[in-house]
């Protein structure tokens, strides 16, 4: 990917840049708003991108943009809300975040047996019964 600005005046800024990044105004609506006709999508779409106009793109939409952007190695929007809300980006890897989730389960687990080996030890060796005991 072609590196970008690094920095961004606007919202509207990061938007188009990321827009640009993942294929252009034409194939982001068509992808975004796959019920629009093309040439309704790109207008709407650009509407959207103009500060002055109404038309905005809602949250989900947004966060679509985002993941979408996330996919093709794009980080500027991501970039843009952090430096503006002064926080530190720091991207994780489908892999790493898969790794982190598994060894919590592990550990939550885990946790979860030794839980029930004591409860069952305080009730003299009784099973628990199904559901919790509620």
């Amino acid at each position: 990917m072609a590196q970008g600005a690094l920095w961004h005046d606007t919202i509207f800024d990061a938007v188009r840049a990321l827009v640009d990044a993942i294929g252009g105004p034409k194939r982001v609506a068509a992808d975004m708003w796959p019920a629009r006709s093309l040439d309704d999508g790109h207008r709407y779409l650009l509407k959207c991108l103009d500060v002055d106009r109404p038309e905005k793109m809602g949250l989900d939409e947004f966060v679509w943009l985002m993941r979408r952007g996330r996919e093709a190695g794009c980080h500027v929007l991501a970039d843009f809300l952090a430096q503006a809300c002064m926080y530190e980006l720091r991207v994780v890897e489908p892999a790493a975040r898969e790794a982190e989730l598994a060894r919590q389960v592990e550990q939550t687990m885990g946790a979860a047996a030794d839980l029930l080996r004591q409860w069952e030890r305080l009730r003299g060796g009784v099973s628990p019964p199904a559901g919790g005991g509620r």
